[in-house]
């Protein structure tokens, strides 16, 4: 018996501790971080073609006598629905769903509360989720 625990005790002195010298979870943050900004770049570009088509009817309304915002629009819809709902509805809820689950693993990999440095790397992907909300609402109200 004294023998196995010597032999034991042996062997838990000659040990060391396991050193990881590369941590994989900060390489794949930095990833997601890369990846976030690129989807949200695009997005943002995404977003835009219905925030110009918004100002193209806007300025319509108000520069040209007797029409109103919600009757240009409703005019757009009536000639072009398909195009309408795919500008309007489509594409800001594609990006809406894109940006959050990229906030959301920013969020998840991060380990840790919305700190300052996790708001400004996903900034954009917020301001495109709530400009396309901003759309959404516009052309549904």
């Amino acid at each position: 018996m004294e023998t196995e625990t010597t032999s034991i005790e042996e062997m838990l002195i000659v040990m060391s501790k396991p050193e990881i010298k590369n941590l994989q979870h900060e390489d794949m943050l930095a990833e997601i971080i890369i990846d976030s900004k690129d989807k949200s770049v695009l997005s943002f570009w995404w977003i835009i073609i219905p925030l110009f088509v918004i100002a193209a009817y806007w300025m319509k309304s108000y520069f040209v006598p007797g029409s109103s915002f919600p009757s240009n629009l409703s005019e757009l819809t009536e000639k072009n629905s398909y195009a309408a709902n795919l500008i309007f509805v489509l594409i800001p809820a594609v990006l809406i769903a894109i940006n959050f689950l990229s906030v959301k693993s920013l969020y998840f990999f991060s380990g840790s509360h919305f700190t300052k440095k996790l708001l400004s790397s996903a900034a954009l992907n917020i301001l495109v989720i709530i400009f396309s909300m901003i759309v959404m609402l516009v052309y549904l109200i």
